[in-house]
């Protein structure tokens, strides 16, 4: 993956992201389907994005979101 030098570089996340595959089948639980859609926007001032999280996995309905940011000095 390519290092990401400022805010710009979160750009190549823009969009909405189609996902799909199985979870890994363990001890007391069977490998379940993934359906997701993952959308990245920016938030004001093009420092972090929003990442929402649209999933169903096997029979469960999953939706989340968290904030991606850059800060220069880190």
């Amino acid at each position: 993956m390519a290092q990401i030098r400022g805010p710009e570089g979160l750009e190549t996340l823009i969009g909405a992201w189609k996902t799909e595959g199985w979870t890994k089948a363990a001890p007391g639980a069977p490998a379940a389907r993934i359906d997701a859609v993952d959308t990245y926007e920016w938030l004001p001032g093009r420092f972090a994005l929003l990442h929402r999280v649209d999933a169903r996995v096997g029979g469960e309905k999953v939706e989340g979101a968290e904030i991606i940011g850059y800060e220069r000095e880190t």
